[in-house]
């Protein structure tokens, strides 16, 4: 069980007379007797991990707040985390008769013994005279099985004079982990945020980067192209397109093919043309490659001469050799 004053605020503050300002309470006048008003606020909170039943309370003494220093003339508000609390806890002020100045001697705030869940707690206003001399502090009253010390604590700070660290990190163990939970999401979703804006913004980029290469790539094979007069147009066109996707080193794989007929084998029944790849030097797999086969194909430059033997139009190979040439490139360069 713990108490914390939160608050202690003077009602009413004078640094000097005042003419014709006279302050009474109960015919006393609050200035003269170097008396004052004080609001203080207090919280009462279940903190030691199990409920508080009533059979709990010892029945034989009163359970309350004694205010020491002061007298309690109202307790002003009430408020609770519980519903059942604020229905039943009934706070009172302990008086004789309740008349005139027989309140002053009031010091203590009861309350009817009920049941008090883990974390449940209640904050009372409480309204005190007591002499400008003399500071105002509470003691609890009543004993509860099982405890055996109650924990008073003052935290003058009110919440809007906070600084920043006390209000970003402060708090008992339960606000401390909700808060994490909540830090860490927000962190999370940022990062996610900041990883996917980054790869739109890359993806973005590298396509920009790969469009602008490849225009710059047909632009070069097509000015060079149009100096062979014996390049025919199929060969024209799917050299600068294979140059355009791989530059010089798709050039190359096709050179490779073109230089080395054995590797192409007529397939009798699709009648197609394919590689042999039982050969070492055509186990290539990459899309380079397979661009580059596929770029052969549409040249329509292969033919079987009947006895098994694979020729190619020698323009083919001369239109590549004259491209690198021309563009400036060695074989397998790749600007």
């Amino acid at each position: 069980m713990t108490y914390r004053i939160i608050s202690q605020t003077d009602a009413i503050v004078l640094d000097q007379e005042v003419e014709g300002l006279k302050i009474e309470l109960y015919g006393r006048d609050i200035a003269e007797q170097e008396e004052n008003f004080q609001v203080m606020t207090i919280v009462v909170e279940n903190t030691g991990g199990t409920t508080i039943s009533p059979h709990h309370f010892d029945q034989t003494v009163e359970w309350g707040i004694l205010f020491n220093n002061a007298s309690v003339l109202e307790v002003t508000q009430f408020a609770s985390n519980s519903d059942y609390i604020r229905t039943n806890l009934n706070p009172r002020i302990e008086t004789q008769n309740g008349i005139g100045a027989d309140r002053l001697t009031s010091r203590k705030v009861l309350f009817d013994k009920i049941i008090l869940e883990e974390n449940e707690r209640f904050v009372l206003d409480v309204f005190l005279w007591h002499l400008k001399s003399h500071t105002p502090y509470i003691s609890p009253l009543g004993k509860i099985a099982g405890i055996e010390d109650i924990n008073i604590s003052t935290e003058p700070v009110a919440d809007g004079d906070a600084g920043f660290f006390e209000r970003t990190f402060g708090g008992n163990i339960v606000t401390q982990g909700v808060r994490a939970i909540a830090y860490s999401a927000l962190l999370i979703y940022h990062m996610i945020l900041v990883f996917a804006v980054g790869f739109v913004i890359v993806t973005l980029l590298t396509d920009w980067v790969r469009a602008r290469r490849r225009r710059r790539r047909e632009r070069q094979a097509r000015q060079a192209l149009t100096k062979l007069g014996r390049a025919r147009d199929r060969i024209r066109s799917s050299l600068v397109s294979l140059f355009a996707d791989h530059g010089a080193a798709g050039l190359a794989s096709l050179r490779a093919y073109v230089e080395a007929p054995g590797l192409i084998t007529w397939f009798t029944p699709s009648g197609r043309w394919v590689v042999d790849r039982s050969n070492e030097l055509s186990r290539r797999t990459s899309k380079r490659d397979d661009d580059a086969w596929s770029a052969l194909l549409g040249m329509d430059v292969l033919e079987d001469d009947g006895d098994g033997n694979i020729t190619i139009d020698p323009a083919v190979l001369g239109a590549i050799l004259d491209l690198l040439d021309m563009l400036g490139l060695s074989d397998e360069s790749d600007p």
